[in-house]
């Protein structure tokens, strides 16, 4: 399989798994807090059972001393969860994926301020044409009763923060995260 396809295929994965974990989300009658609580504690379980199991007994403390940017990795990622889980909760479930859907603008970004990576022209463009389209969706925010500015901009710094995790992860790409 080449990179392309495996990246193809990677996407329709993620894609998959995230619009029916937005739908359920929608569908629980519980707060945010509360399903962003038990969402947490099995999502640390599966993790730690699987460093455990899988890696050196120390690996989990071991990660602690590689760099500070380890803890602003965890923090950005720990915040992902219930502000995706808030935003999902405040407005349309499709709002919350389209904002998503603008994380690799954000890492492009990140990577320029914090890596020096250059962005081209036609990455440029993108990013104007993604920012329209976030403007467009904010401003059908405003004459939706199932969606709303606030659920909007949660969902746009889950996608913000989350590209800021995964442009540390690789800056750090020698450590495993």
């Amino acid at each position: 399989m080449n990179v392309h396809s495996k990246g193809l295929l990677i996407t329709f994965l993620g894609v998959m798994f995230v619009v029916p974990d937005a739908l359920f989300i929608r569908l629980l009658d519980s707060s945010a807090w509360t399903i962003s609580f038990w969402r947490g504690i099995l999502a640390s379980i599966f993790i730690l059972g699987f460093l455990y199991f899988f890696q050196e007994r120390d690996a989990f403390f071991k990660i602690f001393r590689t760099s500070y940017l380890v803890l602003v990795y965890i923090i950005l990622f720990g915040l992902c969860a219930p502000g995706f889980v808030l935003a999902v909760k405040l407005t349309s479930v499709a709002n919350v994926v389209l904002i998503i859907a603008s994380m690799p603008v954000f890492a492009a970004i990140w990577s320029k301020i914090f890596l020096g990576e250059v962005i081209s022209s036609r990455i440029k463009h993108t990013i104007l044409g993604v920012f329209l389209g976030l403007i467009f969706i904010a401003y059908g925010s405003g004459f939706n009763e199932n969606a709303s500015l606030l659920g909007d901009g949660i969902a746009l710094c889950v996608s913000a923060m989350f590209a800021g995790a995964v442009t540390i992860g690789r800056r750090l790409k020698t450590i495993s995260l």
